[in-house]
């Protein structure tokens, strides 16, 4: 005759801390997910668009005069700014994540009944850093989606114009 046991219930602990686990993973695997995608596409998206103006240019410079230069001079300092914008959303990203990280730490040794008092603080100025540079990061984010839109604008004018003065130029 089979002995079967029955099933052994988790402790509240146990499930407290596998909750703490899978959140930690969680955040880990969401932090991983959106560096990457952020950083693929919009820096393929700003330094493809830089590289197309630049080859033009160089396609125009040997076919005489480039004019209104400014329009492509205003788009690539949008683009860089751009740029920027996307590093320095990432950067704020990585640490809020970080932060995120090290507050689920404490919640866990909190609801666990193992957390110092100067832990309690760090608990709270943790969720103050985390809202702060979360909405720095999206403010960044949409100024760099603003601005490779202006840059990419700026970059089509001046390719229309240069190749309507060209073809004005060849009848």
């Amino acid at each position: 005759m089979e002995s079967t046991t029955p099933p052994v219930e988790q402790s509240a602990q146990d499930r407290l801390y596998d909750d703490y686990c899978r959140l930690r993973k969680e955040i880990l695997d969401h932090r991983s997910i959106a560096v990457q995608m952020l950083d693929k596409t919009l820096l393929t998206v700003d330094t493809g668009a830089f590289v197309i103006s630049f080859t033009f240019l160089f396609q125009l410079t040997g076919k005489g005069a480039v004019h209104h230069i400014a329009f492509i001079i205003l788009g690539w300092a949008a683009m860089a700014l751009a740029i920027f914008f996307n590093i320095t959303a990432q950067f704020l990203v990585s640490k809020v994540y970080d932060w995120r990280q090290r507050q689920n730490d404490l919640i866990y040794k909190q609801d666990s009944g193992r957390i110092e008092p100067e832990e309690v603080r760090d608990l709270a100025r943790l969720n103050k850093r985390c809202l702060s540079c979360g909405r720095a990061a999206v403010a960044l984010s949409n100024l760099q989606f603003f601005l490779t839109g202006a840059a990419i604008a700026l970059l089509v004018v001046f390719v229309s114009v240069n190749m309507v003065l060209f073809a004005q130029a060849k009848v």
